[in-house]
């Protein structure tokens, strides 16, 4: 008889995510006090931030705005900064036309669209924040908009950003790095840039980003401690639910030794406790929504026994991950405050 193996590879990996799974829940139900929640937030800081490995200095932005369009509500300027040494980030800066003094502002990272910025969705948020009074920098993921590559290949031809990612991740794996940490470096030079606009308050900055986008939003939340305010969607769900459902993922959206760590998705939402925090959600997302909800209590157990707990709000839609006007039902007060 031939052997049938059948899913023992995935079964072998499951039985093992779901140790760290049991083992991190009673962790979390073990959080009494205050002092018992900061030295958790402390301890997942450390861990999720050893997932990245950063240039040891930054080099010059050495910034360039190429091009200005103006609308009626607001400006868009066409930016190119350099997050490392001849490497290009392409971007739009919406800036609002009516303010007095300095302006809020929001990092917005794109999700999975082969235009980037330049897809409609992608312009439909950064605008209607512009229009609301923020200052939006919406930048080009590598692979996507401005930042296509290997455009003589088949890969390239078809602009497939999942098909660019992971082979770019592959490349990165064989010098021992992480494309995760590529992307999110873009976006920290990103929040380089926007926080030395002479128009931006500093101390009001944002990040915001969908699918792809809430990916980035979370790793950028656990890594740079300038951001004051994060609403990642359509991404946040528990990596338990991702492997019992098969489901498949790019490369930059899980980061090295994380399960080995004993991290799940939201600690590295945790990690920048505490902090105000918008959890937004599909009811049929490709992110399982019941890991949303279990993320949910846990930021909370693990924020809310500190004397300044998160202030936190979840917020469903009905469908898919695009932005629509009417799409989100009122937000769900986690905690007696709700986000700015």
């Amino acid at each position: 008889m031939i052997p049938l193996f059948g899913n023992s590879v995935q079964e072998f990996y499951l039985e093992k995510v779901r140790k760290v799974h049991v083992d991190r829940t009673r962790r979390i139900a073990a959080l009494k006090t205050r002092a018992d929640a900061e030295a958790y937030v402390a301890e997942v800081r450390k861990k999720a931030r050893s997932c990245f490995h950063f240039p040891a200095r930054k080099s010059p932005l050495n910034a360039v705005v190429t091009g200005l369009m103006d609308f009626p509500q607001y400006t868009l300027e066409k930016v190119i900064y350099y997050s490392r040494p001849s490497y290009p980030v392409t971007g739009n800066l919406y800036l609002p036309k009516k303010r007095k003094g300095k302006v809020p502002a929001v990092l917005f990272l794109c999700g999975h669209s082969n235009e980037g910025k330049s897809s409609p969705d992608y312009q439909r948020a950064p605008i209607a924040l512009a229009k609301a009074g923020f200052a939006v920098l919406a930048i080009d993921p590598v692979g996507q908009g401005e930042r296509q590559q290997m455009l003589d290949t088949p890969i390239g031809e078809v602009w497939n950003p999942c098909a660019q990612h992971n082979m770019l991740s592959k490349q990165a794996i064989l010098l021992g790095e992480w494309f995760g940490a590529w992307r999110t470096y873009d976006a920290v030079r990103g929040l380089d840039y926007l926080l030395a606009r002479p128009e931006v308050d500093a101390t009001r900055v944002g990040v915001h980003g969908t699918s792809g986008g809430g990916t980035l939003t979370t790793w950028v939340t656990a890594v740079d401690d300038r951001i004051t305010m994060s609403a990642p969607s359509c991404y946040i769900t528990t990596w338990l639910r991702n492997v019992e459902n098969e489901l498949p993922i790019d490369a930059e959206q899980m980061p090295p030794t994380a399960l080995a760590q004993g991290l799940e998705m939201v600690d590295f939402l945790i990690a920048a406790g505490p902090r105000p925090i918008l959890l937004l959600g599909e009811k049929n997302d490709f992110f399982d929504p019941r890991g949303l909800d279990e993320a949910e209590a846990e930021l909370v157990k693990s924020t809310g026994c500190s004397a300044s707990p998160a202030r936190l709000s979840v917020s469903w839609a009905r469908a898919t991950t695009r932005y629509r006007s009417s799409s989100a039902r009122p937000a769900r007060a986690s905690s007696a405050n709700t986000p700015a």
